[in-house]
């Protein structure tokens, strides 16, 4: 369906939604940034098949420079395949969450992962990060194309910071991972 038959359908944009999208980071940004401790990583694979990654840590993982978020590699599943996805692609997507905030922040970007082998120059920035066993010596540069700020309807929708919600899926996910650990299939 043509985006234009869509808008004819269900109407324009609001001004001010329209107007939410962000081409340079401002002192907005730089603190939802500072406080994020979860976000959403999407790229896509060499096949075009779109890939999406939950990354987290403590507020402060992530660094945002001028218009460059900074991240380390943290230790997952040595599967690697958004670092691969960005060595044939670089447009990644990030969707950043604060725990308990509804609103998130929609980054289009691109991206590379250095090393210190590939260059000197970030070194003082990797040694800018806080000490972790968790953390590899992979340095992930990305570069902010646009930014929007989501209101939080769909998260309040979703029930994701609901306790009761969240109760009574954790008793239910509990009988989930019983059967993945029972099932030949995992």
């Amino acid at each position: 369906m043509h985006i234009s038959a869509l808008h004819s359908q269900f109407g324009e944009p609001l001004r001010r939604v329209v107007q939410k999208r962000r081409y340079k980071p401002n002192k907005w940004l730089q603190e939802f940034v500072s406080k994020t401790s979860f976000f959403i990583i999407g790229s896509i694979s060499p096949t075009g098949a779109v890939m999406v990654s939950p990354r987290g840590g403590d507020p402060g993982f992530l660094k945002l420079l001028g218009d460059k978020i900074y991240f380390l590699e943290h230790v997952g599943n040595n599967l690697f395949e958004s670092i691969s996805n960005v060595e044939s692609n670089p447009n990644i997507g990030l969707l950043l969450f604060i725990p308990g905030m509804l609103e998130t922040v929609r980054i289009i970007a691109t991206a590379r992962v250095i090393s210190p082998m590939d260059s000197a120059q970030y070194q003082e920035l990797i040694d800018s990060f806080p000490a972790s066993k968790e953390a590899r010596d992979l340095l992930w540069v990305v570069h902010i194309c646009e930014w929007y700020y989501h209101c939080g309807r769909a998260l309040k929708r979703g029930r994701v910071f609901d306790e009761t919600f969240i109760r009574e899926r954790q008793a239910s996910s509990l009988r989930l991972s019983s059967f993945v650990r029972k099932s030949d299939e995992f």
